[in-house]
C-alpha cells in the first residue's frame, strides 16, 4: 500500500476522540483533515475541523477526500455496506481507504470470545469474506485484508482504492 508524502484531503470516519487525526496532522501537516464523529461539535483545530456525523450519511459532496480513514470505528457502523458506499462517494478518483479494526478471525473467530467482545464494546464484527463483499459492491478495487502483526490475530489494517487517476 502506498499513501502519497502528501495528501491534499483525508477524512477520518468515526474519529473518537482525534488521537489517530492529531497523529495524521503530525505527519501530514501540509494535509487538510477533517475529521467526523456521531458526538463531535464542530470545531477546527490547527490543520483539522471536526464535525458531527456518521459514515453512513457523510455530510461531504461527491469526489471531496484523497484519502478516508477509519481506525476502530467500522464495527460501530450501523450498516457497514452503506459506510463503505459514502466512503466510495467522498473519495476522489484513484483515492485510497485505509481501515484499522477487529475482524472475525483468531481469537474472535470463537462464538463466546467474539460474542463477549462484542457485548463489550457494543459493536458488530465482521469476517473477512464478508468485508471483502461489502468493499466489491462499494466498488472498491485493490483490497487487501491482512493481520496486523503483532495482533491477537483479529485486529486488521483493510485497504482499497478507488479506480480512476491519480
Amino acid at each position: 500500500m502506498s499513501l502519497q508524502p502528501n495528501p491534499g484531503t483525508l477524512l477520518d470516519i468515526g474519529s473518537g476522540s482525534g488521537v489517530l487525526t492529531q497523529a495524521l496532522a503530525a505527519s501530514l501537516p501540509r494535509t487538510t483533515l477533517t475529521a467526523v464523529d456521531t458526538y463531535r461539535p464542530i470545531h477546527t483545530r490547527h490543520n483539522i475541523t471536526f464535525i458531527p456525523g456518521k459514515a453512513e450519511s457523510l455530510p461531504f459532496g461527491d469526489s471531496s477526500f484523497d484519502v478516508v480513514t477509519a481506525s476502530l470505528s467500522l464495527h460501530h457502523w450501523q450498516s457497514k455496506q452503506e459506510g463503505l458506499q459514502e466512503a466510495f462517494r467522498v473519495l476522489k478518483d484513484g483515492g485510497r481507504l485505509i481501515i484499522g479494526d477487529p475482524l472475525l478471525d483468531g481469537l474472535l473467530h470463537s462464538r463466546f470470545w467474539s460474542g463477549l467482545a462484542q457485548a463489550i464494546d457494543r459493536g458488530n464484527f465482521t469476517a473477512p469474506d464478508e468485508l471483502r463483499g461489502y468493499l466489491a459492491r462499494a466498488g472498491f478495487t485493490e483490497p487487501t485484508v491482512c493481520v496486523v502483526p503483532g495482533s491477537p490475530n483479529s485486529l486488521y489494517l483493510i485497504t482499497a482504492s478507488k479506480p480512476g487517476s491519480k
